[in-house]
């Protein structure tokens, strides 16, 4: 009687496990995640926004209590950031009206964390750790002895403190624990989930092309998009991973199409930083294939990269209007403006050196247009730390830089690593223009869960992971002799 009554609740935690182990499947299924975007893209033609904020909250909400790793999270995360890049123009009251869904949010992490533990003896601090922690100090001290308390507590300049300092750190520790276990599936699962979110941009930049191509509207209009830069931005930080699932075996054809889907996406909306990554991207990716890939695959990856080539000069020769109004923004437009930004963000530094002017520190509003819960933007990422964190900011951040590229550099050298590396050269290209790296979300918290990723599925490779170049005998197959 007492063995069945102690059996009676391991047979409900057996199918409760099981249940959410079938739920995961399905949540990370193709055809659910399709169905997903296509639900999504739905509701952001018919203008709904606030049902794609809330119907995705409420899916991470369910994903962090019914499983124990994150993965399933990051398609709703995506989506969210796709549904409102357009629209997203976040004000004190609008965040406001954002709070009863983060008060959710936070109960569901608490909740995530208690029926989920993890062992004292098996927490991961990361390799990161100290690096994020030491700009966590900057971010807090930033402007700190020039700003009075008023300013400093004000919501805006928290909100900015904590998500580019100690929250992101708190993120990039919380992923890192709580990632799958099985790293070799997992890297596919994590590819996928980016593959299809990257299709909601693709869908998004279909709808506005049809509008240029079908009469609608002229070819200017996709410089008038006011959010160009971050949708070329986040559609650049995405591409690398669906070329990845080609690169991994999974939707071989469909994945290299993506890849260049979503960096062509960038290039269509005219943000010229976009377009020079994009190019970039699409370039290291390509050549990567071919050179990495086993013998099988290596004749596919050179046929798809030298048609990929061909249609992008039939492109360059073709839509002449296009690129007329491209090279009008190349010839300078704009640039005079970031010059005297840039020379303002240097002034600034002279005058606070130490501890930099901080994150609410005003100046350039004579120059550019700010939305009015954004910092003051010097439109350059190493700039932006000059002016805004000071001496203290760039030996922090130069501290953080260092530390990325010995993570990626350092053995084993698998794809994924390469690919992540993709991602950050992309990051670091846009931020000499377009500072993302100061926008916490998405692109902040995107490149933070991309290196938890690489450090938890590269730890230790297998042989298998582990990359060799093409071989002599390879390249002389591919290349005869003359004679």
């Amino acid at each position: 009687m007492t063995s069945a009554l102690k059996s009676r609740p391991a047979r409900v935690s057996d199918k409760i496990s099981s249940a959410t182990a079938k739920l995961r499947k399905i949540a990370l299924s193709g055809p659910f995640m399709f169905f997903a975007v296509g639900l999504n893209f739905l509701l952001y033609q018919l203008d709904c926004i606030n049902a794609i904020i809330v119907m995705n909250a409420l899916a991470i909400v369910l994903f962090l209590v019914c499983f124990r790793d994150v993965l399933p999270c990051l398609l709703p995360f995506l989506s969210v950031c796709f549904g409102t890049i357009n629209y997203y123009s976040l004000t004190p009251d609008g965040l406001k009206k954002l709070l009863p869904l983060a008060a959710i949010g936070a109960v569901a992490l608490v909740l995530h964390m208690v029926i989920y533990p993890v062992k004292k003896e098996d927490i991961r601090i990361g390799k990161q750790f100290w690096s994020m922690f030491a700009i966590g100090v900057a971010a807090t001290l930033a402007g700190a002895n020039l700003v009075n308390a008023e300013t400093y507590f004000s919501l805006k300049n928290v909100y900015y403190v904590l998500a580019l300092g100690f929250g992101a750190l708190a993120a990039y520790v919380f992923v890192l624990n709580y990632l799958p276990s099985d790293k070799k599936a997992a890297k596919k699962e994590f590819s996928a989930c980016i593959y299809f979110g990257g299709l909601f941009g693709v869908l998004q930049m279909a709808a506005l092309l049809y509008a240029v191509l079908s009469g609608k509207e002229p070819v200017e209009f996709l410089a008038r998009q006011r959010y160009r830069n971050n949708f070329a931005a986040l559609m650049l930080m995405l591409a690398p991973f669906s070329f990845y699932q080609s690169f991994a075996g999974n939707r071989r054809f469909l994945g290299y199409f993506m890849g260049v889907l979503q960096a062509v996406s960038a290039c269509v909306t005219l943000s010229r930083a976009g377009f020079v990554t994009a190019i970039a991207v699409i370039a290291a990716c390509g050549v990567f294939c071919i050179l990495f890939s086993d013998y099988k695959n290596r004749k596919f990856y050179v046929k798809t990269f030298v048609v990929t080539v061909i249609c992008a000069g039939l492109v360059l020769v073709l839509a002449d209007n296009y690129f007329d109004i491209l090279s009008k923004r190349f010839d300078g437009a704009g640039s005079d403006v970031r010059t005297k930004i840039w020379k303002l963000g240097f002034s600034v530094f002279k005058e606070h050196p130490l501890l930099g002017a901080g994150w609410m520190a005003e100046g350039n509003s004579e120059y550019v247009s700010t939305g009015s819960f954004s910092i003051y933007w010097y439109h350059n990422s190493f700039v932006q730390i000059a002016a805004s964190t000071g001496m203290l900011g760039i030996l922090c951040y130069g501290f953080g830089y260092v530390q990325k590229i010995y993570s990626i550099i350092s053995k084993p050298f698998t794809a994924f690593k390469f690919f992540v590396a993709v991602t950050f050269g992309g990051y670091m290209m846009m931020n000499m223009l377009h500072p993302i790296e100061f926008t916490p979300v998405p692109y902040l918290i995107l490149m933070t869960i991309a290196f938890a990723a690489m450090e938890v599925f590269d730890e230790k490779a297998t042989d298998g992971e582990k990359l060799k170049f093409m071989c002599k005998s390879e390249i002389a197959a591919y290349y005869p002799s003359s004679k």
